[in-house]
């Protein structure tokens, strides 16, 4: 969870629509964001920067993914 992203969001008074629209996130992913339920990567993260107007590197943790995630796999246990 990016707690400095979401006190950001939470300061300009914005809701998940108007975030949204703004980023061009899916208000979905945007709300799986902010309830920690979904990690973002560094992509994500350079949107939600740009749309607060403030520099990445404020946003960046470390638990922000350096890279997109586009599949996880489940290996059966032995």
């Amino acid at each position: 969870m990016n707690t400095e992203l979401i006190k950001l969001i939470k300061s300009v008074k914005k809701n998940i629509n108007e975030i949204s629209l703004g980023t061009g996130i899916n208000k979905n992913v945007v709300s799986r964001h902010m309830t920690g339920k979904t990690s973002i990567d560094t992509a994500t993260l350079k949107k939600y920067a740009e749309f607060l107007d403030i520099p990445l590197s404020q946003l960046i943790d470390k638990n922000t993914n350096k890279y997109k995630i586009i599949n996880y796999e489940n290996k059966p246990s032995k």
